[in-house]
């Protein structure tokens, strides 16, 4: 990780406080950002952005929707399932987990403007929760 061609990207995963072995396997996903670029450029297919999912998918939360195509039901069962990592995906989740969701300080201006997002989704879920 101390090689020169990553440490622009170090820079960046420390504005969001990750660990040594977050970045690791960041790195491992993600490396070189161009390969989710056409043209050096985000790739879209009308107004899907194609180069974000595919980098989610290679980060973990991407998803996709699977029908069943069960004509006997009144309506197609959708199922949504997971692509790509989930070691990716479970290190994501234990970082915001630990870093970005609990009620404290934040360390990088990145990491308190998530931290408000994820209040937000608190409180609604608590107000969704409380009514009968």
């Amino acid at each position: 990780m101390e090689l020169e061609q990553f440490k622009d990207y170090c820079r960046v995963f420390e504005l969001f406080l990750f660990g040594t072995v977050t970045q690791s396997l960041l790195l491992l996903h993600c490396y070189p950002i161009e390969r989710f670029l056409v043209n050096g450029k985000p790739y879209f297919r009308g107004d899907h952005d194609i180069s974000w999912r595919k980098f989610q998918a290679y980060l973990g939360p991407g998803y996709s929707y699977q029908i069943s195509g069960d004509t006997s039901a009144k309506q197609d069962k959708i199922k949504k399932s997971w692509k790509g990592s989930d070691l990716m995906r479970s290190h994501l989740y234990a970082h915001a987990m630990v870093t970005i969701c609990p009620n404290k300080p934040a360390k990088t201006e990145i990491v308190a403007k998530l931290a408000q997002q994820c209040s937000k989704v608190d409180k609604y879920q608590s107000n969704k929760n409380s009514k009968p």
